[in-house]
């Protein structure tokens, strides 16, 4: 995805070195990102591999020896964070045994992404509903083109919780095929699809889970409808009370 527009191509890292080298300008490292939600992790392994050819090119031109790689960022929580930080720690390990012997090599990483996702959850109201035939088809008060922006490129899984007034934790309703389109008027503007819902009612609530990253920062007043003006509420989780004997 960046690669379009960033970095370096393989068959121009020799001659960005050796331009380096003539401007007497020190190369340090190596940064690479493959994209926002990694969770190709054959991508990750490939960068590092690739830059492990870059800082073999660094040693065969006698440039003084790289110690910084930048792995990039994009790690998403949970259990596909884990999976990357395998594939990381297996690709450093084939290719960067030396380094990481003799603790020369310092490995950064930027998981902005990771940290700013699951701290947030946004909360949507059902302000509309259709049926047609055994699917369910509700609108909600925010839309791809406000919060739910990163629905459109990224590959994050959807987590959502139904939150109904007359049954709140949905336990035991039956589930139906669902639709959940935005309030615009654009047809592409569909948050879910083929979804399974509990059947949910106008003012009964949608809940998604890890929304911190690149959702209402991202958003737009398409349609009049203002994603600044969603509000945002701040919970303080305390420890839990010590009973007294």
């Amino acid at each position: 995805m960046f690669g379009s527009k960033l970095g370096a191509l393989p068959e121009e890292i020799v001659p960005l070195l050796k331009a380096a080298q003539e401007a007497k300008l020190q190369v340090v490292g190596v940064s690479f990102h493959i994209g926002t939600g990694a969770i190709n992790f054959h991508l990750i392994q490939g960068a590092i591999e690739a830059a492990k050819t870059t800082f073999d090119f660094v040693a065969q031109l006698g440039l003084p020896k790289m110690h910084i790689l930048d792995i990039g960022g994009g790690f998403t929580s949970g259990l596909k964070f884990t999976e990357a930080a395998s594939a990381v720690k297996v690709a450093l390990q084939k290719y960067f045994p030396g380094e990481l012997a003799d603790s020369s090599l310092k490995i950064i990483a930027e998981p902005g992404y990771f940290f700013a996702n699951s701290p947030f959850t946004l909360a949507t109201s059902i302000i509309g509903k259709r049926e047609r035939g055994d699917v369910k088809e509700y609108w909600i008060n925010d839309e791809v083109w406000g919060s739910m922006n990163i629905l459109k490129d990224d590959h994050d899984e959807v987590i959502c919780t139904p939150l109904t007034i007359k049954n709140p934790t949905c336990e035991g309703l039956k589930t139906w095929n669902s639709i959940v389109f935005g309030p615009t008027c654009d047809p592409n503007d569909t948050v879910l699809k083929g979804f399974k819902l509990p059947e949910l009612d106008v003012n009964d609530w949608l809940v998604f889970h890890n929304m911190g990253a690149y959702t209402s920062s991202r958003g737009n007043d398409f349609n009049g409808f203002k994603t600044s003006t969603i509000p945002t509420y701040s919970l303080a989780l305390m420890p839990p009370l010590k009973q007294e004997k």
